[in-house]
């Protein structure tokens, strides 16, 4: 799964409490943490790196069009530490390399869907989201 950069108009925005807290979080050296992070019609669920839930949600928002409150998001790993981060700084979506580096497992594929598994969960790109 590679994604672009965004486009200047979908920039990811943060408010200026948000803003604090990354000078914050750059101070204290906070964990980044790994959200799936879904929608109500699951065409984009995916994972996020990001330093809270609601940074999460308003990035996958932001880069995938959807409205304010339309993303939720469910904490799946409360400290990520790695090297390099493959898609850059957080908040960032996550890539297959970054998953397997913390223990993911490669879940086969069906039709354009790629999944992996976690904790005995299955998680899909996309479509349906998450399998139990």
């Amino acid at each position: 799964m590679c994604y672009p950069a965004l486009p200047s108009r979908l920039r990811f925005n943060p408010t200026a409490q948000e803003r604090e807290n990354r000078g914050y979080m750059a101070n204290k050296q906070q964990a980044i943490k790994l959200y799936w992070v879904t929608t109500d019609d699951h065409d984009e669920d995916w994972f996020i790196f990001a330093e809270s839930a609601s940074v999460a949600r308003a990035y996958h928002e932001a880069f995938e069009g959807y409205g304010k409150g339309d993303a939720h998001s469910r904490l799946i790993v409360s400290s990520v530490t790695l090297k390099e981060f493959q898609n850059g700084t957080p908040p960032c979506h996550v890539q297959f390399q970054d998953l397997f580096q913390i223990g993911f497992e490669n879940a086969g594929t069906i039709p354009n869907r790629r999944r992996v598994r976690f904790n005995g969960e299955i998680f899909r790109e996309g479509i349906r989201g998450m399998d139990r």
